[in-house]
């Protein structure tokens, strides 16, 4: 069992996959979700979207599998917008693949 987990921590795509990426930048897009509803926003939804090899998550909103660009977020509660947030998270697991990481944030 110690030889297995020795050869999947050289592999480096096995970690990926036992850290869950997407399941835990699914769980932050969430929560970040429901922080901007609470405070600034009305209804928005934060997406996940992760590449291929499933190393890497972005999270903002408006992206999809098609479309990485993320769209500007309105800021108002039950009121025309005035103000707007663009935001755009990288995510991945950190050098020990034990926990996520930012990789970069741009607001």
């Amino acid at each position: 069992m110690g030889r297995d987990r020795r050869a999947q921590r050289a592999s480096g795509s096995s970690l990926t996959r036992q850290f869950g990426l997407r399941a835990e930048a699914d769980r932050f897009a969430g929560e970040l979700s429901e922080l901007l509803n609470n405070t600034i926003t009305d209804g928005i939804r934060i997406s996940a979207v992760t590449d291929r090899d499933g190393q890497q998550a972005r999270l903002g909103y408006g992206i999809s599998p098609t479309n990485l660009e993320p769209k500007v977020i309105p800021l108002a509660v039950h009121n025309k917008p005035r103000l707007y947030l663009g935001m755009l998270f990288r995510m991945g697991p950190d050098d020990a693949a034990r926990y996520p990481m930012i990789r970069s944030s741009v607001m």
